[in-house]
């Protein structure tokens, strides 16, 4: 295995959020842990890790530093990749990767998630299974779509048991 073969490609501050969050509970660090360590607090890096667009440069750095992370930039790639957008494959009723067809699978289901529109949320659990959708679910806790992702969720549940009868 070489230096770039963990390369994650990031085109959006949630996608950056997400791939600092993944480095930090996969190292075992908790927010809090993570803020005592350094010079922010555990509501900024909350919100960087949810893909605040308009968190300070230097302290994303940190953050970054901080958990395993360097930043590089690299050209952008000069042939346009024609790839059909996986919100299309999915039959999704928004088309939540309209912008940037190469978005990464926890941003799509962050992004369904947040929007919490149950027919998505049904698709990307069938498709990604109940169980990733549930963990990715738990970074929506305290924050006003949880109810309904939560209903959403335990309506699929029920379904699934329904139907293994």
């Amino acid at each position: 295995m070489n230096e770039f073969s963990n390369i994650i490609v990031t085109r959006t501050t949630r996608e950056l959020g997400a791939a600092a969050r993944a480095s930090r509970e996969k190292a075992g660090v908790s927010l809090r842990k993570s803020s005592r360590d350094n010079p922010y607090g555990v509501r900024f890096l909350s919100e960087f890790e949810r893909g605040k667009s308009t968190a300070e440069l230097g302290k994303v750095m940190q953050a970054l530093h901080a958990a395993g992370l360097d930043l590089a930039v690299v050209p952008r790639r000069t042939q346009a990749v024609h790839t059909e957008r996986l919100s299309k494959r999915l039959n999704l009723e928004f088309p939540y990767d309209w912008s940037n067809p190469e978005m990464n699978e926890s941003t799509l289901i962050s992004l369904v998630l947040e929007k919490a529109r149950f027919n998505d949320i049904l698709s990307i659990a069938h498709y990604f299974g109940i169980e990733r959708i549930a963990a990715e679910a738990n970074n929506f806790a305290d924050t006003p779509q949880s109810i309904l992702i939560n209903k959403y969720l335990g309506r699929i549940k029920k379904g699934i048991a329904l139907a293994a009868i």
